[in-house]
């Protein structure tokens, strides 16, 4: 949802300024735009970083690549931020093809596409629950009029339902559900009033799928992005200075990845125990698999194009990412060896 004139500036070719990924210009630390509400950072602020360290990491082999990398979508308009059901037998994702950002479902075995839900708003950042009961979203629907107050809802793909999670004047984003009870979420609730819209720093919050009031686990101070659970409470968080950090159940940061590395967004396998980001030491954001136990890190070829938001299937085996090619957004899949 950030203006359309950023994407161009950033990116020049771009999906459109709502697909996911994290950019660092000379003037933002991190742009980290749309497509489920992910967006911006700031310029580095000592007080705002709990910690500067430059942990040492080793390159080597994480896993091995059993096939691919294999285009999953084909429809020539922007395709992204794919999201595996449980079962693995099918993928939700967001397309632009209908001039707004709606959500698509894909068989990748038969590689058929059918809309998923149908409205007037723009619709992103689809997740599956772990339990297959729903998908959980971010839409503008509430404030069609507003850049920044976007909302969390939940479908019900069996009543064909829709429900609303939260309702704030502020910015609700980047939904990943936890389980069948409760996602953490980005928002911007608790920035300070009259920030710039690439000056407002995020806080992390659990919120609950039962109307519960959602909690907040990390503030302002830490301004996290792009959270994945990890094991004993703890997750893996992206820092305002670029780096990927394990954040503890009280608060302590422990950077995981170097800061000459610009990490974006990451996936954590609970089967595999390692993690699959995209990050960049140059200009392209690569695919990257990380074992957090041993700091090994290892470059997954892809062959050309920037990689956006990767995602472990259910099962740990396949990884959905999103890459540029012929200037759009396709989504990609490839299969690690078991």
């Amino acid at each position: 949802m950030s203006p359309a004139i950023v994407s161009y500036i950033i990116t020049g070719s771009f999906m459109s300024s709502r697909i996911s990924l994290y950019v660092a210009t000379a003037v933002f630390a991190l742009a980290f735009i749309g497509c489920g509400g992910a967006r911006k950072q700031t310029s580095v602020e000592p007080e705002a970083i709990a910690s500067v360290s430059e942990p040492a990491i080793t390159f080597g082999t994480v896993a091995e690549i059993a096939s691919g990398p294999v285009q999953v979508t084909t429809n020539p308009s922007n395709n992204g931020l794919g999201s595996y059901h449980p079962d693995g037998s099918k993928i939700v994702f967001q397309s632009d093809r209908d001039g707004r950002w709606q959500l698509y479902q894909l068989d990748p075995v038969a590689g058929t596409e059918e809309l998923l839900i149908g409205s007037d708003a723009n619709d992103e950042n689809p997740m599956w629950l772990p339990d297959s009961s729903g998908v959980v979203f971010v839409s503008d629907r509430i404030h069609p009029d507003e850049e920044y107050a976007r909302d969390i809802f939940f479908f019900d793909p069996v009543a064909i339902q829709t429900a609303t999670l939260t309702e704030e004047a502020a910015d609700d984003w980047y939904p990943v559900p936890v389980n069948s009870d409760s996602y953490y979420f980005l928002s911007e609730r608790e920035a300070p009033a009259g920030q710039a819209p690439f000056e407002v720093a995020n806080c992390l919050y659990r919120g609950s799928f039962d109307g519960t009031p959602a909690t907040l686990v990390a503030g302002i101070e830490v301004n996290p992005s792009a959270p994945a659970d990890l094991e004993d409470g703890s997750l893996l968080v992206r820092t305002n200075s670029g780096q990927l950090a394990q954040l503890s159940a009280d608060g302590k940061l422990d950077p995981l990845t170097p800061m000459s590395l610009m990490c974006g967004t990451a996936s954590y396998s609970h089967t595999r125990k390692i993690a699959t980001l995209n990050a960049r030491e140059g200009e392209v954001y690569q695919l990257y698999l990380f074992n957090l136990a041993t700091r090994t890190l290892q470059l997954v070829e892809t062959g050309e194009g920037d990689v956006r938001y990767p995602q472990f299937s259910p099962d740990g085996n396949k990884i959905l990412y999103s890459k540029e090619i012929d200037g759009n957004f396709q989504l990609f899949q490839l299969e690690l060896a078991q």
